[in-house]
């Protein structure tokens, strides 16, 4: 009977996860813009924009206005959410998660892109500040990816930053890049109070409690 009533309990609690995972995402963070300004992403040099948590809940994708400067890459892009100290993000060991995303399906024009981080599951709160950061293996500028972002500092949550190539030292200007983040929204307490008193009350109409 103890062992019917914790696998009973279990489920319950596994229904409930499972309700807040199926939430489609939502939009919490943005800045979009147009114009031409970029910055390329080439010969180890990495570039960063960070941003603030704004709606709780395990992070689902971000999105990035990307395109190739003057060839079609041959690299992958390496896209990372990291950690930040101090409002600067933080090194390779910082990072929560890395997806490589597929540098084939960029064309010379500006277009959002969608980077999935869905399966790392990383419930992040409101104010905290993370880092997205890009870097690539490609050698030649003349292949380089180039991430579109606006001047005098548009988005007020974060800022963007590179380290020229160094690995080691962030150095910020007056843009900021152009990304968006969705979140998996987390079910609120109330909706989940109601779900357990309705679980607990059904498992004893059944007399499994």
């Amino acid at each position: 009977m103890i062992a019917k009533r914790a696998l009973l309990i279990f489920l319950a609690i596994m229904a409930t996860g499972a309700l807040g995972a199926s939430a489609a995402p939502i939009l919490d963070q943005s800045n979009l813009g147009g114009g031409s300004l970029r910055d390329d992403i080439y010969g180890g040099r990495q570039l960063a924009q960070t941003f603030t948590v704004g709606i709780p809940g395990p992070l689902d994708s971000i999105v990035l206005d990307l395109r190739y400067d003057h060839n079609p890459p041959t690299k992958d892009l390496t896209v990372e959410i990291r950690s930040t100290t101090g409002g600067l993000p933080d090194g390779p060991a910082g990072s929560f998660a890395s997806v490589q995303f597929d540098t084939s399906v960029l064309t010379d024009t500006f277009a959002l892109y969608s980077i999935d981080f869905s399966g790392f599951y990383l419930p992040f709160a409101v104010g905290d500040q993370l880092a997205i950061v890009l870097s690539s293996e490609e050698e030649d500028w003349l292949y380089a990816v180039s991430w579109r972002d606006g001047y005098d500092d548009p988005y007020p949550g974060g800022k963007k930053y590179n380290d020229l190539g160094t690995g080691t030292t962030w150095h910020t200007s007056d843009y900021d890049a152009y990304f968006q983040t969705y979140v998996i929204p987390a079910p609120g307490p109330v909706l989940l109070g109601g779900i357990g008193v309705g679980l607990v009350s059904w498992l004893r109409r059944r007399r499994m409690l």
